[in-house]
């Protein structure tokens, strides 16, 4: 028989229990991340992680039953459905605990001492995925951290030698590739608006001032990170900015590569690395912005569009961790910062987007005999408009012959 003088009182649910020991896990939840060609890592923070209390339970006889009434009782309340409230002889009143498991140890040939371990976990929700509060403002703070990063990227590593024969051209070069990119991403556009108006004086500025612009870092820095705060203010519609943003990228990607056998092939390509990069995570971080404003119609959609951020994602790393040569990689703690704010930013946007999927339609499969869109749009939606929905998605052409695999939504 346990020693009466150490076990504790307490109660779950509806049930008194007798506790002879306990322990607690918390901490903290946390991602850490990884680089390519990096020696470090650094650990992302996600919140508090819930407590979990582990209890062992003595079965024994009480005043009100009997052991094995009492072991019944106890048992059928650790299986009941939802959370419910658990007296702790050492953390007080904890609301909304469930038990999630337990493991009974029973002696045949001395009831009395039996002991049930249970583990217990606090359940925040109402039983139905809950999407984040104020993600919005998380997330523009979050790109807010990666712009000031860049710029500071460009401020601390980027540098045009003048006795260095050909890198002020080809840097004047470089950053009318950043230009040129920044029309043909907005091409589209196509009507007349006081931001369009906007947009194309500050083009023709920065086109003006590309000569004093390279000498000084520091106001590049500004001019980049500057265009791209103006893309974004382009449109109302966010599918129509994360489709600009996304026609930037790639940039670079067809720069020739320059041989680094000379200091200043050495410095042209560090200059163009630094602003491909610089271009390439701007670019992420204001899609990145825009993705979680998108009202998607299917999950599919999500997935396509997460597909699309996580492959310039990893084009934002590699370019900032490596180089055509070690001699010219300019990993500096600045671009360090690019990459954990970047990264910062897409753990907080995966999140808002998994959020986004629980009120978002599936498509499944289904199968049907011959029938028309009309019917189909009645069986699935309990409304014949929604047959031309079934037609858009499927791609038919006979509205009034369908039969076979079809996509629907779920609703």
């Amino acid at each position: 028989m346990a020693d009466e003088g150490r076990i504790l009182n307490g109660f779950y649910k509806t049930i008194p229990i007798a506790i002879r020991s306990g322990s607690v896990a918390g901490g903290r939840k946390t991602v850490v991340k990884q680089f390519p060609s990096r020696d470090t890592q650094s650990v992302e923070d996600l919140g508090l992680q819930p407590r979990k209390y582990s209890l062992e339970i003595i079965v024994r006889d009480t005043v009100d039953a009997e052991y094995f009434s009492y072991r019944d009782s106890l048992m059928a309340v650790l299986e009941q459905k939802g959370p419910g409230e658990l007296i702790h002889p050492m953390f007080g009143r904890i609301e909304n605990i469930l038990a999630v498991s337990y493991n009974i140890s029973e002696n045949f040939n001395s009831f009395g001492d039996t002991i049930v371990s249970v583990n217990f976990e606090v359940d925040n929700s109402t039983g139905i995925p809950q999407g984040t509060d104020n993600v919005g403002p998380q997330i523009a703070t979050a790109n807010d951290a990666v712009q000031a990063a860049v710029n500071s990227d460009i401020a601390e590593n980027y540098s045009v030698t003048d006795s260095l024969v050909g890198n002020f051209q080809a840097a004047v070069e470089k950053v009318e590739g950043v230009i040129d990119a920044a029309r043909e991403s907005t091409a589209f556009i196509g009507e007349a608006a006081q931001t369009l108006n906007e947009f194309s004086a500050e083009i023709g500025q920065l086109s003006a001032d590309i000569n004093s612009l390279v000498s000084d870092p520091l106001a590049l820095g500004d001019a980049i990170t500057g265009l791209f705060e103006s893309v974004n203010g382009l449109y109302a519609s966010a599918s129509a900015t994360f489709d600009t943003f996304l026609g930037f990228f790639g940039f670079g990607g067809s720069d020739v590569e320059i041989k680094q056998d000379t200091v200043g092939r050495i410095e042209r390509q560090t200059n163009n690395e630094i602003l491909n990069g610089a271009v390439a995570a701007s670019a992420l971080g204001y899609a990145f912005l825009a993705a979680t404003d998108i009202e998607f119609e299917t999950v599919r959609e999500i997935d396509e569009l997460t597909a699309e951020l996580d492959a310039q994602y990893e084009l934002v790393l590699t370019g900032l961790t490596s180089g055509a040569d070690p001699a010219s990689q300019h990993t500096t703690g600045s671009s360090q910062d690019v990459i954990d704010s970047i990264t910062d930013m897409r753990v907080k946007v995966l999140a808002a987007l998994d959020d986004i999927r629980i009120d978002t339609s599936q498509i499944i499969s289904v199968h049907t005999n011959p029938t028309t869109a009309r019917l189909l749009g009645f069986t699935y939606y309990g409304n014949d408009t929604e047959g031309q929905a079934l037609v858009d998605l499927n791609g038919f052409t006979d509205v009034s012959f369908i039969e076979g695999t079809v996509e629907v939504l779920t609703v």
